[in-house]
Formats: structure tokens, C-alpha cells, sequence
């Protein structure tokens, strides 16, 4: 199981289905985005985000925390 199969897995697991991108140069992220619903499970500052970037071969590589 690659490592980016794994994070899905864990988010998946906690009821956050994850969609991931695939970027320039084959690096596949995944970005995660708070909102402010009661139904959500991910929180955070307006405009704020998170990227998780993975290698073509499913490698984790980095995770960024942005603020917009």
C-alpha cells in the first residue's frame, strides 16, 4: 500500500472521502479545504488550507499549510 493509498484510508476511515489532483511533473495532492457546515469534519480559519503531495508512485513528499 503506497503512502497516499494510506492517507486516503485514514480520512476515509473518519468519513472524509479525499479527492486528489494530479499536478505538473506527476505529483498527485491531495487539498484540504475547512468549511464551516455542521456536517463537517474538517475546521479551520477562512481562507486557510492544507496540501499533501505525493510522487507519481504514491510516495509521500510534503504537507503545506497555507493560509489564502
Amino acid at each position: 500500500m503506497t503512502d497516499l493509498e494510506k492517507f486516503i484510508e485514514l480520512y476515509r476511515s473518519v468519513g472524509i472521502e479525499l479527492e486528489v489532483k494530479q499536478e505538473e511533473f506527476k505529483l498527485q495532492t491531495i487539498y484540504l479545504h475547512p468549511t464551516f457546515d455542521n456536517d463537517s469534519k474538517l475546521d479551520g480559519v477562512n481562507g486557510c488550507f492544507s496540501s499533501i503531495t505525493f510522487d507519481k508512485d504514491g510516495k509521500f513528499v510534503m504537507q503545506g499549510f497555507w493560509d489564502d
